[in-house]
């Protein structure tokens, strides 16, 4: 008996280990959901609760007002075309190409390299050509305005939502205790156009931990519920294993089997 109470605390232990999250940034709070005093379509760069907004000298610009409405308060962040309105409108120019950023550096604690971004956005234009893309980079990735972050980086591309408020989510896989840039890009060349341009609010940073990558399988048939890569390290070596083929780079998980009988083994 103490030894199957022991056995049950540690996997109790181990299960709290698994799924234990930090939240980085909360989508009620003043920064999250841009609350507070108002940034009127700054030129160059800006600061704003912990946000970098990178405008430069774009025609189409990011600004934190009230015409866009909100998921939370009474104010988000969206692009404008008008500086000089009371509040600037929420629409962009079409004959003025455009690419400016918001972000925000985020650090993942110990034990978690998973990182959640979920946000409310707001945004049509087009599939092809006006958007709203969302990257996570090292933070030696500095965006400028007037040129598009590199597509390695872009976890996520939004153009064409339904009208008002949606709720996004992407996921990053880094390395815990890593300092990272969030970055949310609009870009819109001088041709067509779909109003309204992008709308953020609610933005929400979640860091979680993830469960090692290395499985005993007891007994066949086996089933391995949805599950994810990203923190199991890369245990699948030439040192290691024996396959075909020759590329054992990257995290992975395994799992362990020793046959007694004939089975299958069925991986989700």
């Amino acid at each position: 008996m103490k030894t199957l109470a022991k056995t049950w605390r540690n996997f109790f232990l181990l299960s709290l280990a698994w799924t234990q999250t930090t939240v980085l940034l909360d989508g009620t709070t003043n920064a999250g959901s841009f609350e507070g005093a108002g940034a009127s379509c700054a030129t160059g760069t800006a600061t704003y609760q912990g946000w970098t907004i990178v405008n430069g000298t774009e025609s189409n610009r990011w600004v934190i007002n009230t015409a866009a409405g909100a998921q939370h308060g009474s104010q988000a962040i969206y692009i404008t075309n008008n500086c000089g309105s009371s509040p600037p409108p929420h629409q962009y120019d079409r004959n003025a190409s455009s690419v400016v950023h918001v972000y925000r550096d985020v650090t993942l604690p110990a034990g978690q390299p998973a990182l959640t971004v979920s946000a409310y956005i707001k945004v049509s234009g087009e599939p092809c050509c006006d958007y709203l893309d969302l990257f996570v980079a090292p933070t030696s990735v500095t965006p400028v305005a007037g040129a598009e972050v590199g597509s390695a980086y872009r976890i996520g591309r939004y153009s064409r939502l339904p009208a008002g408020w949606n709720l996004v989510s992407a996921s990053f896989c880094g390395t815990a205790g890593t300092t990272y840039r969030v970055i949310f890009s609009w870009r819109n060349d001088d041709a067509l156009e779909s109003q309204p341009p992008a709308a953020l609010d609610r933005v929400r940073l979640v860091a979680s931990a993830t469960p090692p990558g290395v499985f005993n399988v007891p007994a066949l048939p086996y089933t391995h519920g949805a599950d994810d890569i990203c923190g199991k390290g890369n245990k699948f070596t030439t040192g290691n294993s024996s396959a075909c083929g020759s590329d054992y780079g990257g995290e992975d998980m395994l799992w362990a089997f020793t046959p007694a009988v004939s089975g299958v083994v069925t991986v989700n």
